[in-house]
């Protein structure tokens, strides 16, 4: 009974090993798509099986041009491909280079030809396999192979080119995919919508334009949507942005005068003492560059009160007026003039006290010329 289980435990190791080593042949095999659109490329690999690391190969490749041509052939996992006319050389030059049974060593770029019928089918076939391997400088021969591609038909393409949402970080938009014009209105402060649209089919593409630098008034949005087969939606959006309601002036200085100003307050007073001044020199910014500003009452100031009125108008109409109230003091000058109208009254009384004056001595002399002329 051991003789016979041991004779066919040997049996059973022979037809093993047997089997393994005429599993491992030296052989080419083609690997990669196997259907193509017309008019389409694909590559395809080339891998090499030996009973030992290869070093090289040479093959002939070929094509029923009926259906299916070769674009290109090129190495692979550090080979290099020369050759033409379908005979192909595969080697590097790189003394102790080899690469393992089961390694890709070339590649294959093929091509349908355009006008092939749907359903027709073209091969491409390794025959002529030739290699060296690691441990001999002899070529040992191995099988081929043919593969085949067949000609695929055109893809149906989606041709839906609706959204399924649309939606906007400031404003609601009552969206439906059937709806393609919405209007929404917003404030002076906003600037864009912050749109978010997103298509129903997720091949096809969606692009926004015109929502950013909104200016006030109608601005015009749009969102289209491109299906896969390239038909097109527009969705439009007008977007109606409402007039500044600003009319504050932020900052107002006036010469020769130091106020603070805060734009909350709305009247303010100042007093000048130079007769000859009879306007002021006056800045301001407004704080929206929309706003309209105007200024009166700003000339001819007499003595007393003087008011200037700075109207600040915004864009949507509405007004404020700050004012400014001038006191203009009556004080006067002195006058650098000698001839002045003071001197010459200054002048008339000297010289009326000096006639004077002279009348009375000149009344004492005769008084006392008549009294002497008694005495005697």
């Amino acid at each position: 009974m051991k003789k016979l289980l041991s004779r066919l435990l040997v049996c059973f190791t022979f037809f093993f090993l047997a089997g393994n080593v005429s599993a491992v042949t030296n052989s080419a095999n083609i690997t990669g798509s196997t259907s193509l659109r017309a008019n389409y490329t694909t590559t395809l690999n080339i891998v090499a099986t030996a009973t030992n690391r290869i070093r090289g190969a040479e093959f002939n490749l070929s094509s029923n041009n009926s259906n299916i041509e070769i674009v290109s052939v090129s190495g692979a996992n550090g080979f290099t491909v020369s050759g033409s006319n379908g005979k192909y050389l595969v080697y590097k030059l790189e003394s102790g280079f080899s690469v393992a049974s089961g390694t890709v060593i070339a590649t294959v770029k093929v091509k349908v030809k355009s006008g092939s019928t749907v359903g027709s089918k073209g091969t491409i076939t390794l025959s002529d396999f030739k290699m060296t391997l690691a441990d001999s400088t002899d070529t040992v021969s191995g099988s081929g192979d043919t593969h085949t591609i067949t000609v695929a038909s055109e893809p149906v393409l989606s041709s839906v080119n609706t959204l399924s949402t649309l939606t906007s970080s400031v404003a609601s938009i009552a969206f439906d995919k059937n709806t393609t014009s919405y209007n929404v209105s917003v404030g002076n402060d906003v600037t864009s919508l912050g749109l978010v649209a997103k298509a129903t089919s997720s091949s096809a593409t969606v692009s926004i334009s015109g929502d950013e630098n909104f200016k006030t008034g109608t601005n015009m949005v749009t969102v289209l949507v491109t299906a896969e087969n390239g038909s097109k939606k527009t969705y439009t959006i007008t977007v109606t942005k409402a007039a500044s309601d600003n009319n504050a002036l932020a900052s107002l200085t006036v010469s020769s005068s130091s106020f603070t100003f805060d734009p909350e307050v709305y009247e303010y007073n100042i007093t000048i003492t130079d007769p000859d001044v009879t306007s002021l020199d006056i800045n301001y910014t407004a704080v929206d560059s929309t706003a309209i500003v105007e200024i009166t009452g700003n000339e001819g100031f007499v003595e007393g009160s003087n008011v200037i009125n700075i109207t600040v108008t915004a864009e949507n109409g509405e007004e404020v007026t700050y004012k400014i109230n001038v006191t203009k003091t009556t004080t006067t000058k002195p006058s650098t003039d000698t001839n002045s109208e003071e001197d010459k009254n200054n002048w008339m009384v000297h010289i009326a006290w000096g006639i004077i004056t002279a009348m009375l001595i000149a009344v004492i002399g005769i008084q006392w010329s008549i009294s002497r002329k008694e005495d005697k």
